[in-house]
C-alpha cells in the first residue's frame, strides 16, 4: 500500500482523517464478531480513535486511494 498525503480516509460518522496521519489499524477484538470495530491510532494524538466502520472497509479505502493516484 503505498501512502499519501492529502488524501482523506472516511471513519465514518462524519469523521474524516489524512491517510499518511493514520500509524495503525488494530481491530477490537473483544466480544466482536465479523465486521467489527477498530481502533485507528492516528499521528500526533494521544489515544486512538473508534470509528464506525470495520477495518476492512478503511483498509480497503487506503488501497483503493492509492491504486487510484
Amino acid at each position: 500500500m503505498r501512502i499519501q498525503s492529502g488524501v482523506l480516509v472516511h471513519l465514518g460518522y462524519g469523521k474524516y482523517v489524512r491517510s499518511d496521519q493514520v500509524t495503525s489499524v488494530l481491530p477490537i477484538e473483544e466480544e466482536r464478531g465479523l465486521g467489527r470495530r477498530t481502533f485507528v491510532e492516528i499521528e500526533d494524538r494521544p489515544d486512538p480513535v473508534v470509528p464506525s466502520r470495520s477495518e476492512d472497509a478503511i483498509i480497503r479505502d487506503l488501497e483503493k486511494q492509492a491504486k487510484a493516484h
